[in-house]
């Protein structure tokens, strides 16, 4: 490879970490199971490859983390909206890079919480420019929830137990962003030993212009074959 090459190279690389193109919302949490060190998100809007996300199990202090527990980064491959992926420490049923930061993400067996974040400039510990969700199973779990711009019911939740996971419905909304405030409300199960997560991605139906058009495409084909028998 030639040097113009090599930075070619680089430069694709080095944009394709630093997007920080995410919002509120852009995943949600559908389970935390502090018994097998996991936890399950739904992309609810289709994802760029080589989005920087951290997940830390530290509570927010107000304008930042605490210290002293878990900050994991995961550069997302791409990811389709509705896609259901499990996260552990180390990896991911879709791919990417899972990379431990600082501390020991090790949720706590008497129930934990675990927010995910992106900063400014993709370093864990940098200036946070987005929290897109929180789950956990109280209000202890998350510190504070002032000043992340998140609320409960909407882009976080409390499930009250040990384990928790989305029970609610997966298919039917119109569009992915619907089911936000599904998951964020009480549509929750929990438990005090580990669960089985339901793989199952989530769906849209069309919207009714969308029906109406493929209706237009199919009555087109049927004008042209009926033109060719006639």
């Amino acid at each position: 490879m030639n040097k113009i090459s090599a930075l070619i190279a680089s430069g694709a690389t080095f944009a394709a970490s630093s997007l920080m193109g995410l919002s509120v919302g852009s995943f949600a949490f559908t389970a935390v199971g502090v018994d097998d060190e996991d936890f399950q998100i739904v992309a609810l809007e289709d994802i760029s490859a080589g989005e920087t996300v951290f997940f830390t199990d530290d509570e927010w202090g107000g304008s930042s983390f605490n210290t002293g527990e878990g900050f994991v980064s995961w550069i997302t491959p791409t990811i389709s909206a509705g896609t259901v992926i499990t996260l552990t420490d180390t990896s991911t049923t879709v791919g990417g890079t899972v990379t431990s930061q600082a501390g020991t993400f090790a949720l706590s067996n008497s129930g934990d919480g675990i927010f995910l974040y992106q900063t400014s400039n993709n370093v864990y510990n940098g200036s946070v420019s987005t929290i897109i969700g929180f789950a956990g199973e109280d209000s202890g779990d998350a510190g504070t929830l002032s000043g992340t711009g998140l609320t409960i019911g909407s882009s976080a939740i409390y499930f009250g137990g040990d384990n928790g996971m989305y029970t609610g419905s997966r298919s039917g909304e119109s569009s992915f962003a619907d089911y936000l405030p599904l998951i964020y409300n009480s549509t929750w199960s929990t438990s005090g030993s580990a669960q089985t997560y339901s793989t199952t991605d989530f769906s849209i139906v069309p919207e009714p212009t969308t029906y109406a058009a493929i209706a237009g495409v199919l009555m087109l084909g049927l004008a042209a074959y009926r033109r060719r028998r006639a």
